[in-house]
């Protein structure tokens, strides 16, 4: 799943994953500038395994990310608060992207 975490500007755009519905987990941010607005984010799996995530830019164009599910780090979301916890540390877009 991909979501503009908070109320109010279009940023941070978050990605978690739930098996259940119930039970989420912190997967990786993709964009979190407070100067920006990312919207509309969808988000598919293809055969290979890999999650594909499309998204308005800045509203300046549409983004296309390509995230590899085995590089995530996954901390549970609790309280419907995103993990900020010593020692984790949010994954780029970078780090879970494959060429």
């Amino acid at each position: 799943s991909t979501w503009k975490n908070g109320k109010g500007p279009r940023t941070p755009l978050n990605v978690a994953i739930s098996n259940d519905g119930k039970k989420w987990y912190a997967a990786a941010i993709l964009e979190d500038s407070p100067i920006s607005q990312y919207s509309y984010p969808s988000v598919i799996q293809s055969a290979d395994g890999m999650v594909h995530v499309v998204y308005t830019w800045r509203r300046q164009k549409i983004k296309y990310v390509k995230i590899d599910p085995s590089k995530l780090v996954l901390k549970e979301i609790v309280n419907k608060k995103w993990p900020e916890m010593k020692g984790y540390k949010r994954q780029t877009a970078a780090e879970i992207t494959k060429d």
